[in-house]
Order: C-alpha cells, then sequence, then structure tokens
C-alpha cells in the first residue's frame, strides 16, 4: 500500500489503522518505540498531568526552560487549529515536512502493530525530540495517567495541576478514582508535584510509590501582591521566597496557581536543569496557550474565548470573568454529548452571571444539537440561551446585535473554541 504524501492524509490513515479509539495498554507503544530506539529518553522528561490547567503548567514548564537557554521538545493535545500545534521544539510547531518523515518512521517501526491517532502522534513526537537532540522533554498527559500513552517514560519530575469529575466512563465516577489513575504518573524517589485543592488520594498514591511528595499549600504556594505575585517554597535547606513575579501571560486568577507547580515541578527537578530567576520572569511573561481565556476586541465588543469543557473549568471560568470590569454578557455556548452539561452551567453562574445568547451544534459522533442543549439548559432553570445549527452564523449575529462595551463568551468545548478564534482571525480581532 502506498503510504501518504499529505499529513492530513497521514493523520487520516491514524484514525483508521487501529480498532478502537482508546486503547489503554502500553505494550504496543512500548515496542514500537523500542524499535524506533526511542524508548528510553535521553534527557529529562517532565510529565504534567490533571483534569484541568495542564496545558498551562505545560507551557509555563517549557517557555521557562527555553528562556533559560535550554532546547525543549513539547507534546500537548488536542490541537486547537492545527495539527502541528502537539509537538513543538525550542517553541516552533514542526513543519509538515518533519511530521510527514516522523509518521513514515513511524509507521514503517509497527509492521503488524497497530496503533491509536494518540500513539502515533507521541511516538512522532520523541523521533523528532530524539533527533533534535533537546536538554528535556515536557510531555502533557491525554487521559488520566497511569495507562496514557505518555507514561511509558518515567519522568524525572511530574505534576498533577488538578483532579475534577470529567471522563468518568473512562476513569471513573468518583473523584477519588480519577486521582489515584492521574497519580500513576509519579515515580519512586522523584518528585511529584500535586496542585492546590489536590484529594488525599492522590497524595496516598505518591507515598505508596515512594515518590517526593511536594504539595501546593504545603510546600509551595504562589499568591497575588499588588499586580504582582509572589512564590513561597518550603524545603528541608529552609524557605525560599521569589517575590515580585511578574504576573503571568496567560490570563485569569487561577493562572498564578499554575505557574506556581509549574515553578516547583523544575526547582525540584533535575538540579542541572534549575531555572534562574531572570528565565523565570522571561518564561511566566512569555508563555501562550490557544483557548485559555483569550481575549479579543473587535468593533468595540469584547470577545473572552475558554475551551472549559468541564463543571470544574466552567467554575474557574466564571471566577475569572468576575474579576473583570463588569460588562453587560452574551454566551456562544456548545458541550459535547459526553460531558457534564448541567454541571457545566451550574459552574458558569457561579458568580451569578445570566445566560443569554446561543446554544449551537457540534457535529460528530460526540456531538450535541444546539437545540437540545437549549432545552436542557431550559430545564435547569438557565433559560435564555436561543439555538442555533450553525456556529458561524451564531457568532456575526452576537457581534452584530450586541453594543459596543459588551462582552461575548464563547465557551464549553475544543470543538467550539477552534473556529470561533478562525472567526475572529477573519474579523481582524485584535488581543485584548
Amino acid at each position: 500500500m502506498p503510504l501518504p504524501d499529505t499529513v492530513e492524509d497521514w493523520l487520516n490513515l491514524h484514525q483508521q489503522s487501529h480498532p478502537w479509539v482508546m486503547d489503554f495498554t502500553l505494550e504496543r507503544l512500548r515496542e514500537v518505540l523500542q524499535r524506533l530506539g526511542c524508548a528510553s529518553p535521553d534527557c529529562p522528561v517532565y510529565t504534567v498531568g490533571g483534569t484541568n490547567g495542564k496545558g498551562s503548567v505545560t507551557a509555563f514548564a517549557a517557555a521557562i526552560l527555553q528562556a533559560d537557554g535550554r532546547r525543549v521538545g513539547v507534546f500537548t493535545s488536542p490541537h486547537l487549529l492545527h495539527y502541528a500545534e502537539r509537538i513543538q521544539i525550542d517553541g516552533r510547531p514542526v513543519a509538515d515536512d518533519e511530521l510527514r518523515a516522523a509518521f513514515r518512521a513511524v509507521w514503517e517501526a509497527c509492521g503488524a502493530i497497530t496503533l491509536t491517532y494518540f500513539e502515533h502522534s507521541l511516538a512522532a513526537a520523541v523521533w523528532l525530540f530524539r533527533r533534535a537532540r533537546l536538554d528535556a522533554w515536557v510531555l502533557e498527559v491525554g487521559l488520566g495517567g497511569r495507562l496514557d500513552a505518555v507514561n511509558v517514560f518515567d519522568a524525572a519530575a511530574a505534576a498533577v495541576v488538578s483532579v475534577a469529575l470529567d471522563h468518568e466512563a473512562v476513569l471513573g465516577h468518583t473523584v477519588e478514582l480519577i486521582a489515584a489513575e492521574k497519580a500513576g504518573i509519579f515515580r519512586r524517589g522523584r518528585p511529584a508535584v500535586c496542585g492546590a485543592g489536590i484529594t488525599p488520594v492522590l497524595c496516598e498514591q505518591a507515598r505508596q510509590v515512594g515518590a517526593l511528595l511536594r504539595v501546593a499549600g504545603e510546600d509551595f504556594s504562589g499568591q497575588a501582591v499588588n499586580g504582582a505575585w509572589t512564590y513561597t517554597e518550603h524545603a528541608t535547606q529552609g524557605v525560599t521566597v521569589w517575590s515580585g513575579l511578574p504576573l503571568p501571560g496567560l490570563e485569569g486568577p487561577h493562572q498564578i496557581g499554575n505557574a506556581a507547580v509549574a515553578l516547583a515541578l523544575l526547582r525540584w527537578g533535575p538540579p542541572a536543569l534549575l531555572p534562574s530567576r531572570e528565565a523565570v520572569e522571561c518564561g511566566l511573561r512569555t508563555a501562550r496557550v490557544a483557548g485559555r481565556f483569550e481575549r479579543f476586541r473587535l468593533a468595540g465588543r469584547e470577545w473572552v474565548v475558554d475551551v472549559a469543557h468541564n463543571p470544574a473549568a466552567a467554575t474557574v471560568l466564571a471566577a475569572a470573568l468576575a474579576t473583570l470590569p463588569p460588562a453587560p454578557t452574551r454566551w456562544l455556548l456548545g458541550v459535547l454529548a459526553d460531558k457534564n452539561l448541567t454541571g457545566v452551567l451550574d459552574g458558569l453562574v457561579a458568580t451569578g452571571a445570566s445566560l443569554t445568547g446561543w446554544a449551537v451544534t457540534l457535529s460528530g459522533e460526540r456531538g450535541r444539537l444546539g437545540s437540545e442543549l437549549a432545552a436542557q439548559a431550559t430545564a435547569h432553570g438557565h433559560a435564555g440561551l436561543e439555538p442555533g445549527a450553525d456556529l458561524t452564523v451564531a457568532c456575526e449575529r452576537l457581534q452584530a446585535t450586541s453594543l459596543p462595551g459588551e462582552r461575548i463568551v464563547a465557551c464549553g468545548s475544543f470543538a467550539l473554541v477552534a473556529p470561533v478564534l478562525i472567526w475572529l482571525r477573519q474579523q481582524a480581532a485584535q488581543p485584548a
């Protein structure tokens, strides 16, 4: 069979090559990586997991290492606009010719073994990382932790940023079960950094493994102070206090906690990669992640775009919105069918917001009709969402019917945020 010539055709092949979309068995991937000569990283690996916040922590950690002069490979998922967002080297998404070469190498190494789409992506990433001879890899867990493909590698330091209900059908229907899965990325004798509010199960799992547990609020913390923030760390050699750190380039009060987790991950990680304060400040300012509380201006209207696809993330979004100057707010909402819609809606109104705007259809096997979303919202006491099938039409109408000074919030799914960002770029919206 002739192999594909384009990245798009390769991705289509990856989607069809394995019988299941998700297959939580690591042996197949380990064998393929062994054949590729990529089973053992040639530099320290930082692994970042969690229900929410892991993308931000990954971005902070990578940006800080790069600002310190390190060459860094970053693997994340999902992508929003372009597949190459998933695989970056030195802050640059890899080029199409690099992707094609990596996909071919992985495919040839597979032989009779089949991999999932996600496993193909990770194998391609580490093949490229090994060839680039990097100083560090920063890998974001895709789903869970214990059986996620990223966990084929032993992390030099690992972080679980948060634990909340999401993907319950796969990970379990309680926070405790989900925490146990996420703790699977921890390793004996190596730092295990836990974000604020982490369930005790996660910490107990880390102790049982023999990891070097570091917990937000106990061993380290981040606190906003007069337009800046302070990082405090308690270690055996004493207390470290870094005051006057710049606010993160990623917006929202929750990002200080994420930045603190990233800083703890690096400071307790391999000593050879300990970043300078100057690098920390630069990395905090320059880190970017698309679709996380991004704000834009378009013809006098403010647009806020956030994936916020589970109840915990929706609650964080509501709290972040509450810190902005008050403004009449319209909503553009789309939530996949396998997500907790009631929990997302309740999270969005946690600070007293009223949901008025559009409920749009998200297509695909996991899609949900806008009419169904609006009806369920009304049934649960959140009336005010008008059903609509076409997302672009909804964007145009919200922009046209709102007034200068009003705010439009688009949220609920990666599948919604991606086309909204495309539409905003087409309209020449400017960062707020």
